[in-house]
């Protein structure tokens, strides 16, 4: 049973990791797939995904993002929030 849990929990962190960063958290039911967040991030932390008709922006390197708050400023469906450094 310790080793279901264990696995479970490390789903979740996987899971957590493709939804934010430290300084932003992003709503995949709110993004519009518009792309403009994936444009203006000069680390390349977001990306897309796009499987027939389920699309949204995803984190894919949350380790490399430095709270710019580029995306969160490009971002007009709001599936973007948190805080920028800068």
């Amino acid at each position: 049973m310790n080793a279901n849990l264990e696995r479970l929990d490390a789903a979740k962190r996987r899971r957590h990791r493709r939804t934010s960063t430290p300084f932003l958290d992003l709503d995949r039911s709110l993004c519009q797939a518009c792309w403009c967040c994936v444009a203006v991030c000069a680390e390349a932390v977001l990306g897309k995904l796009e499987f027939l008709f389920h699309k949204h922006a995803v984190v894919d390197a949350g380790e490399r993002c430095t709270g710019c708050g580029k995306c969160l400023k490009a971002c007009k469906s709001g599936a973007l929030s948190g805080q920028g450094v800068a």
